[in-house]
């Protein structure tokens, strides 16, 4: 599983591996949704921010490759 974070609006703290990082407005980060993780807000303002979690499939060897244009 990964997750992607992107900050919208104002300040966003997120910890990964037991360290903060400090998120602005425009700025994301990528790491294993399945780690352990948390977010925070410090700030007066709201934080907005957006999360995608993707759950990638598995290839199987029935499955065609991916096509590649040259």
């Amino acid at each position: 599983m990964i997750e992607h974070v992107v900050v919208i609006s104002g300040t966003l703290d997120l910890c990964l591996q037991g360290e903060w990082h400090s998120l602005q407005a425009g700025e994301g980060r990528r790491f294993a949704g399945d780690a352990t993780h948390a977010y925070r807000n410090r700030g007066a303002q709201a934080a907005h921010f957006h999360s995608l979690i993707h759950y990638p499939k598995e290839k199987t060897a029935s499955e065609p490759a991916a096509r590649q244009d040259d």
